[in-house]
């Protein structure tokens, strides 16, 4: 692993990498500005979760992992305490268990291997656990696990439905189109010049800002038949200018459309290169 600064294209400022050794499998952000995320080791089955800042890249932590090597992914970020999850059966979807770890040291602050996360909303986070007869529903506190008060049925799913409503992530992700009049007439044309030398492009996804355009497609290696498998862009199109001012491509050889592999917080773009690098850039704002 390693982080490594770096002037990108053209007016793009200063941006950082971070290589993982396996396949970066998901990245998550939390409210004081860093970066979660998970190493996954196919050939091994190992997982190990890191932590970056997101404006310097600064790794915080770095290949921590817990008794169980690969049944177990990052449930959710509340406050500065990552959630990581196991499952009640390897190989079924059914999450179970909680290990909560300090977001700015990776240190394990506490584990309950018999609930379930559920959502957390206000400071707490609500769990489930399963009994002969039915579910219990509680309150818990996230910073040493314990248990604030139990909660019935009709009262979780209530409280539920607010942290639903009130939750804010401030990560944009981009929209996908189904077809190309989904478009705006603006990004329509210079998405067209871009893409001009292009045939046969599929699953173009964007996020447009005030001062940008930035977006990726995915162009077929092989269209005789079927495609053997495709080349992911990532563009970045000044509005004001109209013209190109980044260009790099994301994956090489996908085999499968993979969605939202990309996101921006701020003025920052994240995005995850060949499935083992993320890649941030710093896009200046252009409004005086």
């Amino acid at each position: 692993m390693g982080l490594i600064n770096k002037l990108f294209h053209l007016n793009l400022k200063t941006a950082w990498e971070y290589s993982t050794e396996g396949i970066l499998w998901r990245l998550m952000n939390c409210e004081d500005g860093f970066l979660v995320g998970e190493d996954r080791n196919v050939d091994s089955k190992s997982v190990t979760f890191f932590c970056v800042e997101q404006q310097s890249g600064k790794v915080l932590w770095k290949d921590v992992s817990l008794n169980e090597k690969w049944w177990v992914g990052i449930e959710n970020i509340h406050k500065n305490i990552l959630l990581i999850h196991g499952y009640a059966t390897p190989d079924m979807p059914d999450h179970k268990k909680i290990y909560a770890f300090d977001i700015k040291t990776g240190k394990q602050l506490w584990m309950n291997e018999d609930i379930t996360f559920l959502f957390s909303y206000k400071g707490s986070i609500y769990t489930s656990k399963d009994t002969y007869e039915n579910k219990l529903y509680s309150e818990m506190n996230p910073s040493d696990g314990g248990y604030i008060r139990k909660i019935d049925p009709d009262e979780i799913n209530s409280i539920a439905r607010r942290a639903s409503e009130e939750d804010v992530d401030r990560r944009i992700f981009p929209k996908s189109f189904s077809n190309q009049s989904q478009m705006s007439s603006e990004f329509d044309n210079i998405a067209r010049q871009t893409m001009s030398s292009k045939k046969n492009i599929e699953m173009i996804e964007y996020i447009e800002t005030p001062d940008y355009y930035i977006f990726t497609y995915y162009e077929p290696l092989d269209v005789v038949q079927q495609p053997s498998g495709y080349r992911q862009d990532i563009v970045v199109l000044e509005r004001r200018k109209k013209n190109v001012i980044y260009r790099e491509c994301m994956n090489s050889n996908t085999k499968a459309l993979y969605p939202e592999t990309y996101f921006s917080i701020g003025d920052y773009l994240y995005y995850i290169q060949e499935r083992k690098k993320i890649t941030a850039l710093h896009l200046p704002s252009n409004r005086k």
